[in-house]
């Protein structure tokens, strides 16, 4: 959240809606909500950023700026998703040690059995 276009966008908080839509679009695209993704895209960010460009002088510049948004809004979910499909093994193993235990002992007995076919 340190990059200059993040920083760009809380100095404005006309953008911040842009942002909050763009970061739900790209959230549910991540797991995989396509058609929600899309029918957020043709009506909260199309009305959003309508709205923006009714009170801008260049509206081709309030479009490449949601542009922009949208990529780096995209980048940032595919960035925590990726975050928590490395850290939700580990994560379950330290709150459900005997859980996970007793599912890799029921693996370790599995192998044998596995490798005979």
């Amino acid at each position: 959240m340190s990059s200059p276009a993040h920083r760009l966008l809380q100095l404005d908080p006309a953008w911040a809606a842009v942002e909050r839509v763009c970061r739900r679009i790209s959230f549910l695209r991540a797991v995989g909500r396509e058609r929600d993704a899309e029918r957020v895209l043709r009506t909260d960010f199309v009305a959003t950023v309508t709205s923006l460009q009714e009170q801008a002088e260049d509206r081709a510049k309030v479009a490449a700026r949601a542009r922009a948004v949208q990529k780096l809004e995209q980048m940032r979910a595919n960035r925590a998703v990726a975050f928590a499909h490395l850290l939700s093994p580990q994560l379950q193993e330290h709150l459900y040690p005997e859980e996970i235990s007793g599912q890799v002992q029921a693996i370790r007995k599995m192998r044998p059995l596995i490798a005979r076919g």
